[in-house]
């Protein structure tokens, strides 16, 4: 074979590599949740290589009602360049993650979807870039989210929003006076204004006050959210079921499957309350650890729940 076949050959198998790789980088994934093989009772990194990346953090995530739409918040290894990315189902596919329309300017976090997906809510800074966040909510309008709005019932500091229930009731989490404490609070929807809020009581809220994150049931029969309470290993995802009387009952650890020695911390239901989504931050070195969405079997929830039934019978 003379030298300009070869060369040629060489060049067709170049290339034909390249368009390989293009074409798997190009793939998109199809089908719910992102084409992904649902897990078990072991929690997985969710879609890792398109929602979970490394060198970056990946948190908070919320599907819209009818799981055609994945939001989630993002940030750099040192907490900047703060944004909202959404990705859907277009065209049967899932599109590249993008930043939403009114975000990636400000510091914005801890996104979520109402329980209908009408509502948008997510912390943010703006408009200074401040670290001292304010709820925000925005409504969707003709399939276009519009304008963010500050909520009325922010408090002087930080506050994080959780989930709504079926009646729009809106669970979130504020910083306390005191240097690094949170406390988990609701705000009721009447007239479409959300009036003042409430501190939950004990046992959702103890007295170290490091309870936040609340993930409320659309029928509001139990509560998901972190907390540092004894016997925790830093955030560990606890439990709270609602009793007939209103009360709740105690709060329960999800158990050492869920819970590890790292934080997990930001629980969410899927739409159809088949899978626990939360956020586990990996490694106590700050400079190498992992902070991504993880995915498991809701039926933790089950379990823990059977159990009580029969302690009560």
């Amino acid at each position: 074979m003379d030298m300009k076949k070869k060369f040629l050959l060489l060049l067709f198998a170049f290339i034909s590599f390249c368009n390989a790789q293009n074409s798997q980088e190009l793939t998109k994934p199809t089908g719910s949740y992102l084409g992904q093989e649902p897990p078990g009772d072991e929690p997985e990194i969710f879609a890792p290589g398109f929602i979970s990346k490394h060198g970056r953090y990946e948190f908070c995530g919320s599907f819209s009602p009818d799981g055609k739409e994945f939001y989630y918040s993002v940030s750099q290894k040192d907490w900047s360049n703060n944004r909202i990315l959404v990705t859907k189902i277009i065209n049967e596919e899932w599109s590249e993650p993008s930043v939403v329309r009114f975000s990636g300017f400000d510091v914005d976090w801890s996104v979520f979807l109402s329980n209908d997906g009408k509502k948008l809510f997510f912390s943010s800074g703006r408009p200074i870039q401040s670290w001292n966040l304010d709820m925000w909510m925005s409504e969707r309008i003709d399939n276009n989210w519009s304008e963010p709005v500050k909520m009325k019932i922010n408090t002087s500091r930080s506050d994080f929003p959780g989930t709504t229930t079926e009646g729009g009731t809106l669970y979130f989490s504020s910083r306390f006076e005191k240097k690094g404490s949170v406390g988990i609070l609701r705000s009721r929807l009447i007239n479409n204004d959300y009036v003042a809020s409430e501190k939950l009581p004990f046992p959702i809220n103890t007295d170290n006050e490091m309870d936040g994150s609340p993930f409320i049931s659309p029928d509001e029969s139990f509560l998901l959210f972190s907390s540092q309470r004894e016997g925790s290993a830093g955030d560990d995802i606890f439990i709270c079921f609602r009793n007939k009387d209103d009360s709740w009952t105690d709060a329960y650890n999800l158990g050492k499957k869920i819970n590890t020695d790292r934080n997990e911390s930001l629980p969410i239901l899927s739409p159809d309350g088949k899978y626990l989504f939360f956020t586990r931050g990996d490694g106590p070195n700050v400079q190498n650890r992992e902070i991504d969405i993880y995915w498991v079997s809701s039926s933790v929830i089950d379990s823990i729940r059977q159990s009580l039934s029969l302690e009560n019978k």
